[in-house]
């Protein structure tokens, strides 16, 4: 009998630990995706929900907070499991998404995102890890792939809390780590083979990117060879989806779903989301 995940909409506070631990106990991966435009993240959310399956979303330069309020609905339209992360790599930008979390938690009593990915060679993760542990965030602390580097900035920030993953690439690190780490790993390294995969995740991965460029590369050749794409006037991102051009909607729905569901299959993350979950 597989854990499974009980709650639906975005994950926050001790929500996305039972979930990190969901994963951990069951032996699969989380998917993650990151990408833009508001069909293009419905589709990946509804491709998730449909196999039961929980997804992370990560975004980027949302200082207002609308594309994550927007991700919200989708997720309990879809009633689906969904991490919710922002993605910052200056003080500045880490500043406008907290603001937008306190924002929400005065007036919700809930923040916003699930948590926040900061790259710590860049930003002080015990001085960012003391802001996000009075909202009960999870902190995902991007940096060196050393296991020296790592345990040490672990160290640091558990002194803090304990509401945190490290994202490691290097599988030979991940693989370092397995027996020593007090914490839970994300990573964004690329798995050809299911194998590949079940070897990650039984390292204690939690967590897994889902690689989309293969699938942006698809499209823009798409676009090259000049089909169906009337009404386009350049080419193709993932931001000028809303324009009326139906092989290119047709071709990028199809290209997120094909490319997500692979995934979730090869992290092993389907039907993983108790199908008796409420919000």
């Amino acid at each position: 009998m597989y854990p499974s995940c009980t709650r639906r909409g975005v994950l926050v506070g001790d929500e996305v630990r039972e979930l990190t631990d969901c994963a951990l106990e069951g032996k699969f991966a989380i998917p993650v995706v990151e990408m833009e435009g508001a069909h293009l993240i419905a589709t990946a959310i509804e491709s998730a929900a449909r196999v039961g399956s929980p997804i992370g979303i990560q975004i980027a330069g949302d200082d207002d907070g609308k594309t994550a309020t927007q991700i919200r609905k989708l997720a309990d339209e879809h009633r689906a499991c969904v991490l919710l992360f922002s993605t910052t790599t200056t003080e500045k930008e880490f500043e406008d998404v907290l603001r937008v979390d306190e924002d929400n938690w005065r007036y919700k009593g809930r923040p916003l995102y699930s948590g926040h990915s900061i790259d710590y060679s860049i930003l002080d993760p015990v001085m960012v890890a003391r802001q996000t542990s009075l909202l009960n965030t999870t902190l995902d602390l991007v940096g060196s792939d050393s296991v020296s580097d790592v345990l040490n900035i672990a160290k640091r920030v558990s002194d803090v809390t304990h509401q945190f993953t490290v994202n490691v690439n290097d599988k030979n690190t991940i693989q370092s780590l397995r027996e020593s780490a007090p914490f839970k790993i994300t990573s964004s390294a690329i798995t050809e083979t299911h194998k590949e995969a079940r070897n990650v995740i039984n390292c204690g991965v939690v967590s897994m990117n889902v690689p989309m460029n293969p699938t942006i590369s698809k499209i823009n050749k798409f676009y090259s060879s000049g089909k169906g794409l009337v009404g386009l006037t350049s080419p193709p991102t993932w931001n000028t989806f809303n324009n009326k051009a139906p092989a290119w909607v047709e071709l990028a729905r199809s290209s997120v779903v094909k490319t997500i569901q692979s995934n979730i299959y090869k992290y092993e993350s389907a039907h993983r989301v108790a199908e008796t979950s409420r919000l």
